[in-house]
């Protein structure tokens, strides 16, 4: 299911890092939540929200990572916002095996790991491949599908289990592990820091 909602205000000297929507708990918008286009491309998710406006942590974000997938060949890891990379518009895709057969024009869509962000979102495009070896791996440069810079009006995933990719697929979390008695609340993303941030449910908007 799908939540339309407007912009009202962004942060250009946060590199589109954020940004304030027009919708909140009254609509159903709650934290974690996926914010894609209206093309269905990888946005980011919702990091804080109150009555009538929610806040976004987009996918540049240093702080937001997101379990991806190589279309063509499969090939896992992590889309992580990166502090030099997103002053030029990408983002950096960590952890790929080294023996993965990787290309530049490959399409990264999300793999549905770390129950967060559906499978099947597409995210970028590989601009350039490259090797990692504080971590053994390689990584690759990402730029997004979507146009965050410049769009007005985004769409929340209020339903995942819901929730079509534009392909046509339906596009479900991939469950995660834990333990029999552990509570509910755990399964939560633990990706970053920012997700963590509880629902604030009085009705002000936030401060500049």
């Amino acid at each position: 299911t799908l939540e339309a909602a407007q912009i009202i205000a962004k942060d250009p000297s946060n590199w589109y890092g954020t940004f304030t929507i027009d919708k909140g708990t009254s609509s159903g918008i709650q934290v974690n939540q996926p914010v894609v286009s209206a093309n269905r491309e990888l946005i980011g998710k919702i990091y804080r929200v109150g009555t009538t406006w929610a806040e976004v942590i987009t996918i540049y974000d240093t702080e937001n990572s997101v379990g991806s997938t190589i279309k063509r060949c499969k090939a896992m890891g992590v889309v992580e916002g990166d502090a030099n990379l997103r002053q030029s518009g990408t983002c950096r895709m960590n952890y790929i095996a080294r023996d993965a057969d990787i290309r530049e024009g490959d399409f990264v869509e999300s793999s549905g790991l770390g129950g967060v962000y559906p499978a099947g979102i597409l995210i970028g495009k590989i601009t350039s491949v490259g090797e990692d070896a504080s971590t053994m791996s390689k990584y690759a440069v990402v730029q997004p599908s979507a146009n965050i810079e410049k769009i007005g009006e985004i769409f929340v995933i209020t339903n995942s289990e819901t929730f079509v990719a534009k392909d046509g697929e339906e596009a479900k979390r991939q469950p995660t592990e834990r333990k029999d008695d552990e509570d509910e609340t755990d399964t939560e993303d633990k990706s970053s820091d920012k997700g963590k941030n509880s629902e604030e449910d009085d009705e002000s908007e936030p401060t500049a």
